[in-house]
């Protein structure tokens, strides 16, 4: 969860700002538009002891389903759960000695006294455990699993087949488990499902896609992008170059009045915030940060 974040303004005599949540969000993902950051503020949760898995199965709906279970279970505390359809683990050169070829993975990071009830759910699930590693082995001489997660997943395939990319997606929080079978069938190995599973902003289970696609035509590709949304799953389109065209989708004033609270001569990152051109068309607050504290300057 972000608290906080410090930014420094590009004007003639720069100011530094600490920015409280929830104003923070407005300099959250805005890619260098709005502000130069120096530091960001994060909250944290309990240490535990975590225990590092990869499970394997060869069917992708009791994959789905455990991970679904181990994602929904109370009592199972956990850091890290992951969703990798066939071939995805397969482009894991320094780990897929340990499975089979052609199999579904479940990647996670649970804590140590909640083992048991991980490792009770996975035969019900028809699922067998190919890696386990405790988080000291981890640091000290396997590296963690937790490098096999988001964007570096599609890091790791694209060093094996680099005429692939990848979507950003986001499901319902009601039915992203058949939202995410829907679209596993419909794509038949075209678009290999790779999901994050998570809380949203307001505290529901949902899930996150970072598919693999296996790229032929940017026609084609758009064309998939829009078989997600026609049925029901957001894409936050990451093969554009602005950022009201990505995860935003409009032009949002608030971001823009920030940007020319921070940086009002616009010098930072040029041309990626559509909105800034358009300022003058816009209802703008003229003090978007009301919550903002400024450090005294020092010599």
């Amino acid at each position: 969860m972000l608290l906080s974040v410090k930014v420094m303004t590009v004007e003639p005599v720069p100011r530094v700002l600490t920015v409280p949540a929830p104003e923070a969000l407005l300099l959250h993902h805005a890619y260098g538009t709005n502000g130069i950051i120096l530091e960001v503020e994060l909250a944290l949760a309990p240490a535990h002891q975590w225990i590092e898995r990869l499970d394997v199965f060869d069917d992708f709906a009791d994959a789905l389903n455990y991970a679904n279970a181990c994602v929904r279970s109370p009592g199972l505390v956990k850091r890290q759960v992951a969703l990798l359809a066939t071939p995805i683990a397969d482009y894991f050169s320094h780990l897929n000695d340990r499975y089979r070829a052609g199999q579904h993975a479940v990647i996670s990071l649970i804590a140590e006294e909640s083992e048991g009830l991980c490792a009770s759910l996975l035969p019900r699930h028809r699922g067998s455990n190919a890696i386990r590693q405790a988080s000291e082995e981890a640091r000290t001489r396997n590296g963690s699993l937790m490098e096999y997660c988001w964007n570096h997943t599609t890091l790791h395939a694209l060093k094996v087949d680099n005429t692939l990319t990848y979507l950003q997606t986001a499901f319902d929080p009601l039915r992203y488990p058949q939202q995410i079978l829907q679209m596993e069938q419909h794509f038949a190995g075209e678009v290999m499902s790779h999901i994050e599973f998570l809380r949203d902003i307001e505290g529901n289970l949902t899930a996150s896609g970072l598919q693999l696609v296996r790229y032929t035509t940017p026609e084609r590709l758009n064309a998939i992008m829009q078989i997600f949304r026609d049925n029901d799953v957001k894409i936050n389109n990451p093969h554009v170059l602005q950022v009201e065209d990505g995860k935003q989708g409009v032009i949002r004033p608030d971001v823009v009045a920030v940007k020319q609270s921070l940086d009002p001569a616009g010098l930072l990152n040029p041309g990626k915030l559509r909105g800034w051109a358009l300022r003058d068309q816009l209802e703008l607050d003229g003090n978007p940060l009301t919550r903002a504290t400024r450090e005294s300057p020092t010599t």
